[in-house]
């Protein structure tokens, strides 16, 4: 948790409270001075006992924080605008102003509440994987620690859901069948989600069938898909569509572009409102702009494919 000291420097001596009385058998001298600095970090613990003994709440020291940390809207304006994308679609590609917002955010930020970690866990698929273990112990920390809140078991569901979906979509297979049966065994312990329980059981699906052809890929999820679709739900249908071409291509058994996987791409793109953005994004996405021009349309002719 860096970045905290300095704050914790400022209401310590505002206080009138000396370093060694305020950090007496939690760190040395040395220890608070470079804390205070801004050089070192603190375990949630110690950073639990020093406010103890400032006599301010979490909730105090948070709102604290977070007047200090985001003085400024052009600050956070980067890091929202990730959240509202990756909420809308997972793997939306994020520009690199937000992805250095957002690193910096997750860097920063003391995941000592329930809303904090709800927010570094919506963030969770924007990071690089050398990042994503070290968050996730850290998030594990705090739903523990607010265990009693019916909210950090719907939190605890939301990240191992997210984890589940970012290591597929990244080709991590053994680790997204693990973040799966986490997801299963905590959604288990809640009351019961339709949602959710589709989702799983298409991931499911997804997961055990990736061992086959692609021709059988499809035969197997697209039941699932035809469903979504008969009960109304077109916004989960797509995403099922294009989280499972996502998926077939991670595991190179993607051999062509369907029509309604360009039409699901087309909606989310419409939805997402990154028209002047649209360019550089397709570009991203494996094969797409040669499919377009070889079937000499753009990506809104798809908008009606389903």
């Amino acid at each position: 948790m860096a970045n905290i000291g300095p704050i914790i420097k400022s209401i310590r001596t505002a206080e009138e409270i000396t370093l060694g009385r305020l950090y007496r058998g939690i760190l040395s001298n040395r220890q608070a001075i470079r804390f205070e600095h801004g050089e070192s970090d603190i375990k949630a613990e110690g950073l639990f006992n020093i406010l103890n003994r400032l006599d301010m709440s979490v909730s105090e020291f948070t709102y604290r924080y977070d007047t200090i940390i985001d003085n400024t809207e052009d600050h956070q304006r980067p890091v929202n605008q990730a959240i509202d994308r990756l909420d809308t679609w997972m793997d939306t590609d994020i520009n690199s102003n937000e992805q250095r917002a957002v690193e910096q955010y997750v860097r920063d930020q003391p995941i000592v509440t329930l809303q904090q970690a709800k927010k570094v866990i919506s963030l969770l698929p924007a990071l690089q994987d050398q990042q994503v273990d070290t968050v996730i112990s850290h998030v594990l920390r705090t739903l523990l620690n607010h265990w009693d809140q019916h909210s950090a078991k719907e939190s605890l569901r939301s990240l191992w859901g997210d984890m589940t979906y970012h290591w597929l979509l990244n080709g991590q297979r053994d680790r997204a069948v693990m973040a799966l049966k986490k997801w299963q065994t905590i959604s288990e312990t809640l009351p019961h989600s339709f949602t959710v329980t589709v989702q799983i059981h298409f991931v499911e699906v997804l997961l055990t069938s990736l061992s086959l052809s692609p021709k059988a890929i499809y035969e197997q999820t697209d039941p699932l898909i035809a469903s979504a679709r008969v009960l109304g739900d077109d916004d989960w249908a797509d995403a099922f569509v294009d989280n499972r071409r996502h998926a077939l291509t991670a595991f190179h058994k993607h051999p062509q572009w369907q029509s309604a996987e360009v039409g699901a791409i087309a909606r989310f793109m419409t939805k997402l409102e990154t028209n002047s953005d649209m360019p550089e994004y397709l570009n991203q996405i494996p094969g797409l702009i040669d499919f377009l021009a070889n079937q000499n349309k753009s990506l809104s002719d798809y908008l009606s494919s389903y």
